[in-house]
């Protein structure tokens, strides 16, 4: 699932700067048309972005949680947990030692992920709004965001701290 969001990144990223180049190219309406898509497809990239970085961190997090006995084992236990999954980090296994290093680049990642959000919801304050659920995306919630990214980061370094029960 990770690797598809990463491609569905790429595709968005992709057609944000085709929408880019015809609005350049353009003029009247049909540039601030081409401008629109291209921040939009553009926000939908920084989208599809923090749910690859929130699912990266979230294996890790639960992995801590099955350490410390607040979670049923489960994705340690797998097969995958094993194999696959450190390769995809990029290590031979995920261990106590390294999933603080594993975790910091993605907390970092997505708190700059949402920063480069901020140029799209300058250039169309209608992207992210969700009124059947009262959602907005502007600048003080994107601040609010990147403050939970990094507490939630300082949460796993207080978890790792705790002694095994």
């Amino acid at each position: 699932e990770m690797a598809e969001f990463a491609r569905m990144r790429d595709e968005y990223d992709a057609a944000a700067d085709v929408f880019r180049a015809i609005a350049e190219r353009s003029e009247g309406r049909r540039r601030t048309e081409a401008g629109r898509l291209a921040a939009l497809t553009y926000f939908m990239a920084r989208t599809a972005e923090t749910t690859v970085n929130v699912k990266r961190y979230s294996l890790l997090r639960r992995a801590v949680m099955e350490w410390r006995d607040l979670a049923p084992v489960m994705l340690t236990a797998t097969p995958e947990w094993q194999g696959a999954l450190p390769a995809y980090y990029g290590v031979d296994a995920i261990t106590e030692e390294n999933i603080l290093a594993l975790a910091a680049p993605i907390v970092e990642a997505e708190c700059e992920n949402a920063e480069r959000t901020l140029p799209a919801l300058a250039y169309d304050s209608r992207l992210g709004y969700e009124p059947s659920m009262e959602y907005t995306t502007d600048p003080y919630r994107i601040a609010w965001k990147i403050d939970f990214t990094k507490k939630a980061y300082e949460e796993l370094c207080d978890l790792l701290e705790q002694k095994e029960n």
